[in-house]
């Protein structure tokens, strides 16, 4: 309820990809995780009561669709964190970042390290005819994400700088949907990179709504 933002994310992360091999086999190779949904707003322009419904709201629309594989996340940390707990305990069982037991301070760095992990999955580079460094596989990355979402975008462009003044709200909510599956989901071989080059830019896809 300020001027930081209210931010919440939707990640599919159990893609698969069914590849035929010359022998006539086939078999399933797993795809970077996908950002399906993600919405932002300042926290101070909505009521805080019908910003919690809205993102039941949110949440419901995919729990109804896949309810085993939907999980609920939120920022232990921030300073509404004990308010989200409360207003978000009737949606069964909720994971709260920082995890039980960990410092916040130590779950971040952990978070950064991964994040930069998995923006980098499968990048290698190659020197072309004129001696310049080039990326060997164009479409490296393992996740993607809509080229609409022009504010995650440039958030994650500067999430290294340490400047306390620079928003990363929306950052911080598709950050920490990301350590929490690389830490409580079964490990996949993103096998096959999809262009999520946060550096040039998205890909060009639509950015689908939450019902």
């Amino acid at each position: 309820a300020s001027e930081d933002e209210t931010s919440c994310t939707c990640i599919r992360y159990n893609r698969k990809e069914l590849v035929y091999l010359p022998t006539g086999e086939t078999v399933t190779k797993s795809l970077p995780y996908k950002i399906v949904f993600h919405k932002a707003w300042k926290g101070k322009s909505i009521p805080l009561p019908l910003q919690y419904e809205l993102i039941k709201q949110y949440f419901y629309a995919y729990k109804n669709v896949s309810p085993k594989r939907t999980k609920f996340g939120y920022d232990a940390g921030s300073l509404g964190g004990k308010n989200a707990e409360a207003a978000f305990k009737d949606l069964g069982t909720i994971y709260p970042f920082p995890p039980d037991g960990r410092s916040y301070a130590e779950i971040k760095a952990e978070m950064f390290g991964i994040v930069a992990e998995i923006l980098q999955k499968d990048r290698s580079f190659a020197i072309n005819e004129k001696g310049l460094k080039i990326d060997k596989n164009a479409a490296w990355g393992g996740i993607k994400a809509s080229s609409q979402l022009r504010e995650l975008k440039r958030q994650f462009e500067v999430m290294s700088k340490k400047d306390e003044k620079i928003k990363n709200d929306q950052f911080s909510s598709v950050a920490m949907a990301i350590h929490f599956l690389e830490r409580r989901t079964p490990k996949v071989s993103h096998s096959k990179a999809m262009d999520f080059n946060f550096n040039r830019s998205f890909n060009q896809r639509t950015f689908p709504s939450a019902t």
